[in-house]
């Protein structure tokens, strides 16, 4: 029995495998035989997350673009605060066109089952290239800025950014710098809105927002 391959060792071994099963009868009978085997590193979303992969990617790590945010890892009731706020619409706190339409199609029952798979998903966290502006970033993250009033962020979001599940707080250690631009600036010009983040996003400078999140697509956990 051969063992279980990962998706990513099929190249090789496929032509590993070709000079031992030339004839078209062994090939047809060997492939019968590996599509038995159970599927390795393939992740399945639930029939509610189909349309949510194609954009956020099957196990929510790598999204197509990096404005639109990784889910992987994120707190369950995180996701379904955000799958409500879409859903109201204009009406809500959080407006975006194509998600608001998205999530206001699905059930109560199927944004806990959205968000719960996303959830138990493993997180994926990437390096930031060398900006000047890290240190800048890391300060306002973890002492805030006392000249503007600001509080650091780490004293919601924790020190590793990993976020704080019992009050929806949301995990930022490793998302897209490009996502956290753009939701920092909705906070600040007023096309997102958060009781603490609004106020505190309007204090903020465009180079204050670019290096807290460049950071923060940085951290990586300990």
């Amino acid at each position: 029995m051969h063992a279980m391959l990962k998706t990513t060792e099929f190249p090789e071994f496929i032509r590993g495998i070709n000079m031992h099963y030339r004839t078209p009868l062994r090939l047809a009978a060997f492939f019968g035989l590996l599509a038995l085997l159970p599927a390795q590193d393939h992740i399945e979303p639930p029939q509610s997350a189909q349309t949510c992969a194609s954009c956020h990617g099957p196990s929510g790590q790598e999204s197509i673009t990096p404005s639109i945010p990784k889910l992987a890892g994120q707190h369950q009731n995180y996701l379904e605060e955000q799958l409500e706020h879409f859903a109201a619409g204009e009406q809500g706190p959080r407006d975006n066109p194509i998600m608001s339409a998205l999530a206001a199609d699905l059930t109560d029952a199927e944004r806990k089952e959205v968000s719960a798979f996303y959830a138990t998903q493993p997180r994926s966290f990437d390096t930031t290239p060398y900006r000047a502006d890290l240190t800048a970033g890391e300060r306002l993250y973890r002492g805030g800025d006392q000249t503007k009033s600001v509080m650091a962020c780490s004293s919601c979001h924790q020190p590793l950014a990993s976020g704080y599940a019992p009050a929806a707080v949301p995990a930022l250690a490793g998302q897209y710098a490009e996502y956290l631009i753009e939701q920092l600036r909705l906070y600040r010009d007023g096309g997102r809105s958060h009781v603490m983040m609004t106020p505190l996003a309007q204090r903020l400078s465009d180079e204050q927002i670019e290096a807290v999140a460049y950071y923060l697509q940085g951290v990586q956990p300990r």
